[in-house]
């Protein structure tokens, strides 16, 4: 008979995984970056606890003091997924564009844990500078559980995610949505701790708010770029120019 080809097995498994209604067969999701984001979400909550464990464990041993931490985590991706649910909703009932909900996503993923870090934990959760920069990163990591919970498995077995999921799942990027997303994100997150986290070693305490500027102009300039591109990008302003 035909010889055993692993790359051929790989590639049908992979695309019976995008076209089939269900499971193609069992585990053919553990071929895609589904499996890779399983595998970098539980490696970086487990560098987190470590971290948190030595540099600052009342996160952990003072719960009684520390609860509202926690509490504005599970709030915050709370938040994003009734945002993404909303966009999906939208998407599926009123034929909005996916690509202006998928816009509003990724705005409120920079926009959000900024907002907390900021504004809510400031002084009550970072008292020094690896403090502060613990504090971040589980915010971060908070909010890519919001897009975490998007792999197949869960969202073929959940409706709610399902419909979040429609909220960002462009036609042009798939099969690759996931993939784009919180790659995007993450890239995003590491430009603004390393900004964030100097700015808090120089003692600029006021300069580091500037980071909110950058996150606004790509969220709402970016956000409506495409829609007044459509609708005046044909209109002639100046004579003699196209």
């Amino acid at each position: 008979g035909d010889s055993y080809d692993p790359d051929k097995r790989k590639k049908e498994a992979y695309d019976a995984y995008f076209e089939a209604e269900g499971y193609p067969e069992v585990g053919a999701w553990k071929y895609t970056f589904d499996l890779t984001l399983l595998y970098c979400m539980g490696a970086a909550l487990g560098i987190l606890c470590g971290v948190t464990l030595y540099a600052h464990p009342g996160l952990f041993l003072n719960f009684a003091i520390y609860w509202p931490f926690w509490l504005e985590q599970v709030i915050k991706t709370t938040f994003m997924l009734t945002v993404a649910y909303i966009g999906g909703y939208i998407v599926e009932k009123h034929n909005v564009k996916v690509n202006y909900t998928r816009k509003v996503q990724h705005f409120c993923a920079y926009l959000i844990p900024l907002v907390m870090r900021f504004f809510i934990s400031s002084s009550k959760f970072q008292k020094t500078l690896l403090e502060s920069v613990i504090v971040e990163w589980w915010g971060y990591w908070w909010t890519m559980l919001s897009f975490f919970v998007f792999i197949y498995p869960i969202r073929t077995r959940v409706s709610f995610i399902d419909r979040c999921f429609s909220s960002l799942d462009r036609p042009e990027d798939r099969p690759n949505t996931i993939y784009w997303i919180t790659t995007q994100i993450f890239l995003g997150y590491i430009i603004m701790s390393v900004y964030t986290t100097f700015m808090t070693w120089s003692g600029q305490m006021t300069a580091r708010t500037l980071i909110f500027i950058p996150v606004i102009i790509t969220g709402i300039g970016d956000g409506i770029a495409e829609p007044v591109g459509r609708s005046l990008g044909g209109k002639v302003f100046i004579k003699g120019l196209k």
